[in-house]
């Protein structure tokens, strides 16, 4: 069990410094915002010759406080939405990552698995069930053009791979039906293409 920085360590001293210098910074920047706007003020009421009297001056400096503030928490909601923004495409990449490389290897394995005269229900179900998965993918909320892009071709080719082996199975005609069960091996170098992909958007 690692020790806790015990009151008053360098490592609290530390934290504590770097949290006044941060308030402190904070403080001079709004102070010095409300002065600019206020000599701001002051010209323009100088130009148009309008004269302040006590109590103006003091909504006109309430007034400036409040636009401060609200430039203020503007620029840091902007910063928290960009942030989430950036979380949310990482997730969504990371998912889709992981369920690419799945899919590759569900194709894959119904092509080992199975051939035209030996039809494996287990490995083609688990491709339909790698197809089920990105349909449910709600493709108008990703964050990204090219992962839609992206989602959409590995859809198509895990749709096409179980079709194609539903042909090797049923054709009567042998070469036919050889070249449907060789078909899985574009597909799964597509899904795997889609993949690299995915995976390159999210370095």
């Amino acid at each position: 069990m690692e020790a806790q920085p015990e009151k008053g360590s360098p490592v609290k001293l530390k934290e504590r410094g770097a949290l006044f210098a941060g308030m402190t910074l904070l403080s001079v920047w709004i102070a010095l915002l409300g002065t600019s706007l206020l000599w701001m003020v002051v010209g323009i009421c100088k130009y148009y010759g309008m004269e302040l009297k006590g109590g103006d001056w003091v909504q006109a400096a309430a007034s400036l406080t409040g636009v401060g503030a609200a430039i203020f928490i503007a620029n840091s909601q902007l910063r928290r939405d960009a942030s989430t923004e950036k979380n949310k495409k990482k997730v969504a990449l990371a998912a889709l990552v992981k369920m690419a490389e799945v899919a590759g290897v569900e194709v894959n394995q119904l092509y080992l698995n199975a051939s035209p005269n030996n039809r494996s229900p287990m490995h083609l179900e688990r491709v339909r069930s790698m197809e089920r998965s990105f349909m449910a993918v709600d493709i108008l909320n990703l964050p990204d053009a090219k992962m839609v892009e992206h989602v959409l071709q590995i859809r198509s080719m895990l749709e096409y791979s179980a079709q194609q082996m539903e042909l090797a199975h049923n054709l009567i005609d042998t070469k036919a039906a050889h070249s449907a069960w060789e078909s899985l091996v574009a597909a799964r170098i597509l899904i795997n293409a889609a993949s690299l992909n995915l995976r390159r958007l999210a370095e």
